[in-house]
């Protein structure tokens, strides 16, 4: 009997149905990658579309602030011109931001509006008080600066703010400017020997830091911080801080003084000298580098604590996370003056902590400048010129150490008896809150700072409140501090513009469509 292949040749209709099916996918593989490449090229002229659209509206708001720039110094002069929007438009808001001026006899809070552009991609196009920027998420771009003018040169500040008077949709198309009001701050004009600080609360806060990191430098940008939703603040500060007569008294305070034992005669109370601390933190920020840690062990990794084993110091800057000093300690002016930036505490206990070597063949002085973000505690041992151990108040040398921490830093002299400082300490600019059971003993409680049993002072101290806490301590001005005016930054500190002349000034403008 014979059987049939079952995998013999097939019929003429099976194979008719094969050729039909091979056809059909064929066609649909085509279909699929047609409709890919369709999908991918609307993507990719989405996004292209996107980007023209934001180029033309980056454009538009860059002549949209030179004319209204225009309108603000010509006063009456209406100006029109042609506003790209975009596809969706644009948006003036009457507030979205302030910006605080504080100088001598000023302070004054402005308000500012912007014109916003707000693309398909989450991106914003911006206007603020004459500056353009695109913030992309956590990213700022500077388009346009604002129309703020300085002159290092002249030492003038100029700072129109320009603003818009309603809230309203601005669509692409003709687009009327008109000057609406102007507010000038007329007891901002001279600023001279004083610092003006700039506040700005802002959507935009990252544009306004790259402006003045950029137009003024650095140095001047003294805070930035994220806030609340998305707005953050910037604080700019312009001037170099001087201390004039700082140092005319053995101790001069905002705050009280608690001498129940007439240690303390040559003194100054009631006298608010200014706080140093943004100056500090940037000392701390620019001196923070390996450069300055080559004396520790691993100036990569710390710790970098200064305590006694390292000896003797050199000129130049150095950068500790503290000082804890159970060794002596020797700062060997010979070659030049020194920097010590300490972002932390300085404790000598039971040590000495000496300058030596502080006058040059010529006769000129040298000094070493120590600044501290922290507090600064002598504890049965001495901080001070030379030998430490001289008793003719006519040779102390007081200009010889200086050290300046912060509106909230402790000090306390003698915290184990018989302690001993000579130099003079700045720490200005505290509130007495700061200080609340700052120390045990009755006499310096709720102080600053604090002289203790059989403790010894040569020089001056600034600062907010001070106490005495026994009679057998000695507290000493030293004379030749009278009129003296240090520099209160150290060598090679890039210092904040000076500015003598401040206009201000609120433009408010109309702007709507025709």
């Amino acid at each position: 009997m014979g059987f049939r292949r079952a995998d013999g040749p097939a019929a003429p209709s099976q194979r008719g149905q094969s050729a039909i099916l091979a056809l059909v996918l064929l066609i649909g593989m085509v279909a699929t990658i047609s409709i890919g490449i369709l999908l991918v090229a609307g993507d990719v002229m989405t996004s292209t579309e996107q980007q023209a659209e934001s180029e033309r509206v980056e454009q538009a708001f860059v002549e949209l602030s030179k004319q209204m720039a225009t309108v603000s110094k010509d006063g009456d002069a209406p100006k029109s011109m042609t506003f790209d929007a975009g596809q969706k438009g644009a948006v003036t808001r009457t507030a979205t931001g302030e910006i605080t001026i504080k100088a001598r006899n000023v302070n004054e809070t402005l308000t500012m509006g912007s014109i916003e552009y707000e693309g398909d991609d989450g991106s914003i196009v911006a206007y603020q008080a004459g500056g353009v920027w695109r913030e992309t998420g956590n990213q700022t771009r500077m388009i346009s600066q604002p129309s703020i003018a300085y002159s290092a040169e002249e030492q003038t500040l100029s700072l129109p703010v320009t603003t818009v008077s309603g809230e309203r949709e601005l669509s692409s198309g003709e687009v009327d400017i008109r000057h609406n009001s102007t507010d000038p701050i007329r007891n901002a004009t001279v600023v001279e020997d004083d610092t003006v600080t700039l506040e700005i609360t802002s959507k935009y806060y990252r544009g306004w830091a790259l402006y003045f990191e950029e137009e003024v430098g650095d140095a001047s940008v003294q805070n930035v911080t994220s806030l609340s939703g998305d707005t953050g603040y910037v604080k700019i500060e312009l001037g170099v801080q001087e201390l004039d007569g700082a140092f005319d008294n053995g101790v001069t305070v905002s705050g009280e003084i608690n001498d129940k034992h007439d240690a303390i005669d040559d003194y100054s109370k009631g006298t608010t000298m200014p706080a140093i601390n943004s100056v500090i933190d940037d000392v701390v920020e620019q001196s923070n580098t390996t450069e300055n840690r080559t004396w520790a062990a691993d100036a990569d990794t710390g710790p970098w604590v200064i305590d006694g084993s390292e000896g003797t110091f050199e000129d130049g800057t150095y950068f500790a996370e503290g000082v804890s000093a159970t060794n002596d300690v020797q700062f060997d002016l010979s070659n030049g003056n020194a920097t010590l930036v300490v972002d932390g505490d300085i404790t000598i206990d039971k040590s000495r902590f000496e300058v030596s070597n502080w006058k040059n063949a010529s006769g000129q002085d040298r000094h070493l400048k120590v600044y501290t973000t922290g507090d600064l505690t002598i504890a049965g041992g001495e901080m001070c010129v030379d030998d430490c151990a001289n008793d003719d108040d006519s040779e102390v040398d007081a200009k010889q150490l200086q050290v300046y921490g912060r509106s909230d830093t402790s000090v306390d002299i003698g915290a184990k008896g018989g302690s001993k400082f000579e130099g003079i300490i700045y720490a200005a600019g505290g509130n007495e809150s700061d200080f609340d059971g700052n120390y045990n003993s009755k006499e310096c409680k709720d102080m600053q700072a604090c002289v203790g049993n059989n403790a010894e002072f040569d020089g001056s101290f600034v600062g907010t409140s001070i106490g005495n806490q026994a009679s057998a301590s000695d507290f000493e001005y030293d004379a030749s501090l009278s009129g003296y005016e240090p520099n209160a930054y150290p060598s090679g500190y890039v210092l904040p513009p000076g500015l003598t002349h401040l206009n201000v000034a609120v433009y408010e403008l109309d702007v709507k469509n025709a």
